[in-house]
Formats: C-alpha cells, structure tokens, sequence
C-alpha cells in the first residue's frame, strides 16, 4: 500500500491485485484518509486495505448471503456490547480512545 499526498491531505493508494481483476474493473484504488496527520495515515490505511481484500474475496466467492450474514452479526454484536455500529468511516473517525474501547469488547481468537 502507498500514500500520496495532495494539498497536504493524505490518500491511500492501492493497485487492484491481479488475483481481483476479475471482479473489480478499476486498475487501483484512491481513497481521502481525510487527516494531514501522518500518525493517523498507517492505522486507517491497514484497516482500509483489510476491508479491501474482504469486498474482493466475497465478490470472488460470490458470497452475498455471507457477506449480509456477517454484517448483521457485526451489527447484534455491537449492540449487545452497548455500541452502535459504526461504519468504517465512522470507525477512523472516532477518538482513538473510543475506538480502543470497541477493541477491547472484541473476545479473544475474533
């Protein structure tokens, strides 16, 4: 993964791996990390990619039902830990601390 800068706002960058060409047309990825903080830039970017290679490998099993299944299941679990889901924009966002604080709820081997 690389990182570009432009007006002093970083991006995350990414070729599409040959292995995904098939089910994402785009020959790479740029997205607004939305922070000049260069401390901020690894974290959201390794979660970023994470959710890429996910949304490639469901689309590459063509697992929709899965895909809808684990989302519901991130859903009820949030609530049961007396969270409100977040989106992972919602998630980069949040005060370190916060988002600490999620991490922790998480059970061991998750």
């Amino acid at each position: 993964m690389a990182h570009t800068i432009s007006r002093g706002m970083y991006y995350f960058v990414k070729r599409v791996p040959k292995r995904y060409a098939s089910v994402d047309p785009r020959s790479r990825i740029q997205l607004s990390l939305k922070t000049e903080s260069p401390d901020v830039v690894q974290r959201k970017s390794l979660i970023i990619e994470e959710r890429l290679v996910a949304y490639w490998e469901a689309l590459l099993a063509e697992d929709h039902e899965g895909a809808k299944a684990h989302y519901e299941a991130a859903v009820n679990f949030a609530e049961v830990q007396g969270y409100t889901y977040l989106s992972l924009e919602e998630v980069v966002a949040e005060p370190l601390g916060g988002l600490l604080n999620r991490i922790e709820v998480i059970p061991e081997g998750e």
